[in-house]
């Protein structure tokens, strides 16, 4: 048996439609999958892919790689040949083990290097097992996120105040990502007159990529062209990160350089990687979080408390993943939620579905700045669970303390619009304007 929405609900709805996404409806039609089906079967031109949607059923897909594995992909309608270069999170344990160890390496050495920890931070969120339980692997530490130095928070709050003296912002389409290309580059070890340049060939690398990606199926004719401009921007970035390797004196970079047991073509991509996963996701995630903010002015207050900050951006990830759903390939014939499931078919992991399943969040619609504990996977789980974890968290909640004054005079100018896409959640359009002139 395989449950579609037709089946469930009595009409089609077509999860990997970025328009749906684009909508705001997107939410509304998992909750309504999802309380009636833990997995579903999603419908492509392909043939179809299985959807896991409630929370029991995600943490099980991601925390059995024996079962569900990374390394034949993690996009929908994406294989890697067997032969191919495979970044970090398309590697499976063990032989994802040395990597991972030396991405998290910058927490044991550097992590302090830039300022003190404020004494009142929150602790590091749990890693989960495929039972919820707390797993203390070494390898599968997050790299910790150093608070920023003075000159990274004088950069900020300068760029912050630029805006005020302006009286106007776009904070999805400038502001974000300059926060996110900022605290990502100070962390890799960056100076500061290349964060520019590692913004630009992100954003090329993201943007030539999801055009290759989101391509119509029809779209034969300039399939070639996009494949070729994928793979130039994807260069570009390496080539950049190779100079960068090369000629590190501090951060991760200056760790990761002196790593001579690792391959240098795993190294270089792995800074790659660090910046093709921050950047895009840490910018989308300051703007759902500022937005929710601006929509709620009372909320407000919880930014000049550290652990109220903490709880309030952990509420905004659960909410609003910037990544609305990862893959596995089905590697052995298994069962998951009642049903059978077949070796070689391709599941999708739901985080916006799996973050509202009512059997683990109380009022799961509802946003609770304080709610505790807050299971939710938007950075994934087990083996797999995101090292920039906690740089994220940081980096967010450093992008919020700098955006607090412009939040306090600024509001939203204009329509708010979302990117038309079913893998990321962001906005490709959020300006604000001062109140106060």
């Amino acid at each position: 048996m395989r449950p579609t929405a037709q089946d469930l609900l009595g009409r089609p709805v077509d999860l990997l439609d970025p328009a749906l996404h684009a909508s705001g409806r997107a939410a509304d039609e998992l909750d309504a999958l999802r309380r009636r089906a833990p997995v579903i079967w999603q419908p492509t031109r392909a043939g179809g892919i299985w959807c896991a949607l409630s929370h029991a059923a995600a943490l099980e897909v991601l925390s059995d790689p024996a079962r569900f594995c990374s390394r034949l992909g993690t996009r929908v309608g994406v294989r890697r040949p067997p032969d191919a270069l495979r970044p970090l999170h398309n590697l499976d344990p063990p032989e994802h083990r040395p990597l991972r160890r030396l991405a998290a390496s910058p927490s044991a050495r550097r992590a302090r290097s830039l300022t003190d920890r404020a004494p009142d931070a929150p602790p590091d969120p749990p890693i989960h097992g495929s039972m919820g339980e707390p797993i203390d692997a070494s390898d599968n530490r997050p790299a910790e996120a150093p608070p920023p130095s003075s000159a990274l928070h004088a950069a900020l709050i300068a760029r912050v105040d630029r805006c005020l003296e302006l009286g106007q912002c776009d904070l999805a389409g400038d502001l974000a990502p300059w926060i996110g290309a900022a605290f990502v580059g100070a962390w890799l070890g960056l100076p500061a007159s290349k964060w520019p340049d590692l913004l630009a060939l992100t954003r090329q690398s993201h943007h030539a990529g999801a055009r290759r990606l989101d391509a119509p199926p029809d779209d034969h004719p300039h399939r070639a062209q996009r494949l070729q401009a994928a793979a130039d921007a994807k260069d570009a970035l390496y080539r950049f990160f190779d100079a960068e390797l090369r000629a590190a004196s501090a951060g991760a970079l200056a760790l990761w350089a002196a790593a001579d047991a690792t391959p240098w073509a795993e190294r270089v991509g792995l800074c790659a990687l660090t910046a093709e996963a921050g950047l895009q996701t840490t910018a989308d995630a300051l703007c759902a979080a500022a937005l929710r903010l601006l929509q709620r002015p009372e909320l407000r207050a919880h930014l000049g408390d550290p652990r109220a900050r903490a709880t309030l951006i952990q509420e905004s990830l659960r909410i609003c993943p910037p990544i609305l759903h990862f893959s596995r390939v089905v590697d052995v014939d298994t069962a998951l939620g009642g049903l059978r499931l077949r070796r070689g078919a391709q599941i999708a992991v739901w985080f916006e579905a799996a973050n509202r399943d009512e059997a683990v969040f109380e009022s799961p619609e509802r946003f609770d700045p304080l709610r505790s504990p807050n299971p939710h996977l938007s950075f994934g789980a087990g083996p797999h669970r995101c090292l920039g974890a906690q740089v994220a968290d940081e980096a967010l909640s450093v992008g919020l303390t700098a955006l607090a004054p412009a939040l306090e005079v600024m509001v939203i100018d204009g329509e708010v619009e979302r990117r038309l896409s079913s893998f990321t959640a962001g906005w490709t359009r959020l300006r604000l304007r001062s109140e106060r002139r």
